[in-house]
């Protein structure tokens, strides 16, 4: 059977150029099976995954000793701290896994490890601190134990993340993680697809077998069959074109019967779409290429992060906002609040709120020009509020109304954005979701005017790279960011 399996991969080496470890090595993966191969990859997987999520439980719970230990006053109640430590480990459970930082994908990916988890663990001491005060215990845990098990509990999971990167990147090179293939296809659709295979050929694939549908007399189940019974082969993908379907169930009949995954690979512009997905409507098959950018509950979800958050805020600076008012009445004639026409959700129009800033009248071209350095439009008292950003407190009011969310691409003005609009691709993209009062791209440095098209690109990809990628860590974690940087800006003026 080695000798079946070897053939086609140095017959598609020559004609395709691939180098394959496995071709000239076939007891490698045919014949005795290793430790590992018994085990699987799934199983390893789910191994590694498991004792992640164990290792952090342990620790959250072990950080609170040394907290203990370098606590100048002690810790009377240990119930409670007892009870708070086994609450963090669940929440930190639960918020880690739907950060999806147990997938062995993740893992590999060091930077979005780091990241998420200060994001998720931050939100996990949130929450502590929300019900510390609801259950009406916060007076019994000492803050100096708290502040030191919360940097203890986070520079453990920061130790794990690396530990297990560097245990996934040895397994990587060893080729653990490789799943063993073999692909079927007709000659010009494998010269396509060959090159990505060759890419990750000892990675996260073994290249087991290549068959060519437009050889004379083809007839590769049977090698397939053996090959999948003995182990040798976990996997068969199938590139397909479009004009080419016809075939299709003559080449899935005989591989129905084996206990192995088959894939389909239509050919599909890899750069065309962000996601696809498979699924049924009527009964039939149908591949998603473009998916709405939050589900039912994502959106529910997202609109609960705004009340609750954005009616605590208001609370707390309701006082400063009136001192505001205050001191824009003082300082020049007009109203306290400024309302502009803005484009909202799915480019609806949306009043938005800001307070004035700028003297009265000098807001009404329709070319809305941006502020400038020294503009002399710009009043004492809003200088002031626009470079500490503080003049976008009334989009709370935005908030709560559901016009807006606190985080989401900014409102650009309509005149900005009909130009924009066709002179760059995807910028509507931005309204698939509500605008916020700060986004990814003001975290990021995308402040003040946007005088050339580059600034205005870079605003755009960060925009639709939120949207891509949102989940409700990164919205926590943008919210982090901007008390540090968001707020006062060299670029804001």
């Amino acid at each position: 059977m080695s000798e079946m399996l070897t053939k086609p991969i140095e017959l598609a080496s020559a004609r395709f150029g691939i180098k394959n470890n496995t071709a000239s090595d076939p007891s490698r993966v045919v014949g005795r099976q290793s430790s590992h191969d018994q085990l699987g990859c799934d199983n390893l997987r789910a191994l590694i995954s498991t004792g992640t999520r164990i290792a952090d439980a342990v620790f959250i719970v072990a950080a609170g000793l040394p907290a203990y230990a370098l606590s100048p006053n002690g810790i009377d109640n240990i119930r409670i701290y007892t009870f708070a430590l086994a609450l963090a480990a669940l929440f930190s459970s639960m918020y880690i896994h739907y950060a999806g930082l147990y997938s062995i994908k993740n893992m590999r990916r060091l930077s979005v490890q780091l990241s998420k988890v200060v994001s998720a663990f931050t939100a996990v001491a949130g929450t502590l601190l929300i019900l510390s005060y609801l259950l009406k215990i916060s007076s019994e845990i000492s803050r100096a134990w708290s502040i030191l098990w919360f940097a203890f509990a986070l520079m453990s999971l920061i130790l794990i993340r690396v530990t297990v990167w560097r245990f996934i990147r040895s397994l990587d090179r060893a080729g653990r993680f490789a799943t063993p293939i073999a692909v079927v296809g007709a000659r010009e659709s494998l010269q396509r697809l060959m090159p990505l295979l060759a890419s990750e050929a000892g990675k996260t694939i073994r290249l087991m077998g290549i068959y060519d549908t437009d050889e004379p007399n083809f007839n590769a189940f049977e090698q397939i069959a053996l090959a999948s019974r003995s182990d040798a082969i976990a996997e068969v993908l199938i590139p397909l074109p479009w004009t080419n379907i016809l075939p299709l169930e003559a080449l899935l009949r005989p591989l129905r019967n084996l206990p192995i995954a088959v894939r389909l690979i239509p050919e599909l512009p890899r750069t065309t779409f962000s996601c696809l997905s498979f699924g049924e409507r009527c009964g039939l098959p149908a591949i998603s290429v473009i998916e709405r950018p939050l589900t039912d509950f994502q959106a529910a979800l997202k609109r609960a992060e705004d009340l609750v958050i954005s009616s605590i805020v208001l609370a707390f600076a309701a006082p400063v906002m009136i001192v505001i008012g205050v001191l824009i009445k003082l300082d020049s004639p007009g109203p306290i609040l400024f309302r502009q026409d803005r484009w909202g959700f799915n480019a609806r129009k949306i009043s938005v709120l800001k307070f004035r800033t700028m003297k009265l009248n000098s807001d009404n071209d329709p070319a809305v020009p941006q502020a400038t350095p020294n503009d002399a439009r710009v009043t004492r008292v809003g200088r002031i509020l626009r470079k500490t950003s503080l003049d976008e407190l009334p989009q709370l009011l935005n908030v709560l109304r559901g016009d807006m969310s606190l985080v989401g691409p900014r409102p650009h003005a309509v005149a900005h954005n009909e130009r924009y609009m066709a002179l760059i691709d995807n910028y509507l993209g931005r309204h698939r979701v509500k605008p916020g009062i700060t986004g990814l791209a003001q975290v990021n440095g995308c402040r003040g005017i946007t005088d050339t098209i580059d600034k205005m690109e870079r605003r755009v990809a960060f925009d639709l790279h939120y949207i891509d990628t949102w989940s409700i860590f990164l919205d926590l974690k943008i919210m982090v960011l901007t008390l540090f940087v968001g707020f006062v800006n060299r670029n804001a003026f």
